[in-house]
């Protein structure tokens, strides 16, 4: 419970970050930040990039260690990573344009691009 309770936390605190970046660099747009969809999408990402990346950090820490972890070890967990936060932004952009935006998955999958990642 208390690894859930780490989880929320820091996906709202990324969450905050991301949209005070976005307001920030894109222009004021107050009507977008009394959105409630706005920030469910924020959320939505934050909260499942989190949690994979935690879950991948937790596992890879139990099973291979980092006592002693030496550069392969680290650039082998950098790279995993990489790798499933690359797989989960891709699920979570399926989920964001197919459920919260309404477009159908064979145009979601005819549309998508490497420029988004």
């Amino acid at each position: 419970m208390k690894f859930l309770y780490k989880i929320l936390k820091i996906s709202v605190a990324v969450s905050l970050l991301l949209i005070l970046l976005d307001t920030t660099f894109n222009g004021f747009d107050r009507g977008k930040l009394l959105d409630p969809v706005y920030w469910g999408v924020y959320f939505f990402y934050s909260i499942v990039l989190t949690t994979l990346n935690s879950v991948y950090f937790w596992f890879f820490g139990m099973k291979i260690g980092w006592a002693g972890a030496g550069i392969k070890r680290v650039i082998i967990a950098t790279a995993g990573s990489i790798v499933l936060t690359l797989i989960g932004f891709f699920f979570c952009r399926m989920v964001d344009m197919t459920v919260f935006q309404g477009v159908d998955i064979e145009t979601f999958l005819k549309e998508e691009s490497m420029r988004y990642y």
